[in-house]
């Protein structure tokens, strides 16, 4: 059973994400309180955020530690975070990623083009600075 918990401390999950390349630039300014880890909460070995954008939510950040990887940790980091976001009244998740395309198909997100974005998404500074144009768009309707 692996031990989801909100809210992950800010320096923590800064560090995951530099160990697994990706982009922190504007990582002090986003709410943490959409934010999810896994194991310890004072050394987490997964994380993964959620940008609210009205009914639109944008996936941040899922990272996992290199040992752990393959023992469920992201899975049921993705499944606790589109939990919440039905919760808090989202309908569409997307996502950018340029390593994770496979992995993401087999949640259940479908690649799409960058015009088929929302506005609310396509205005964000993930979308719009941080991951390059070659990056894959994915989305996921979670509406019940």
């Amino acid at each position: 059973m692996v031990n989801i918990y909100r809210n992950p401390n800010r320096d923590s999950v800064e560090k995951l994400l530099l160990e697994n390349q990706l982009p922190t630039e504007d990582i002090s300014t986003i709410d943490m309180e959409n934010f999810f880890g896994c194991g310890q909460a004072d050394n987490p070995q997964g994380v993964i955020g959620l940008e609210v954008h009205g009914e639109d939510g944008l996936l941040r950040s899922l990272a996992v530690s290199q040992p752990v990887r393959g023992s469920g940790c992201g899975a049921a980091l993705i499944r606790k975070v589109e939990d919440h976001a039905r919760t808090i009244g989202i309908n569409h998740l997307y996502l950018l990623t340029e390593t994770a395309e496979e992995y993401f198909k087999n949640k259940g997100y479908v690649a799409v083009t960058r015009d088929m974005v929302s506005e609310s998404i396509a205005h964000t500074r993930e979308f719009s600075e941080l991951c390059p144009a070659s990056a894959s768009v994915m989305r996921k309707d979670i509406s019940s």
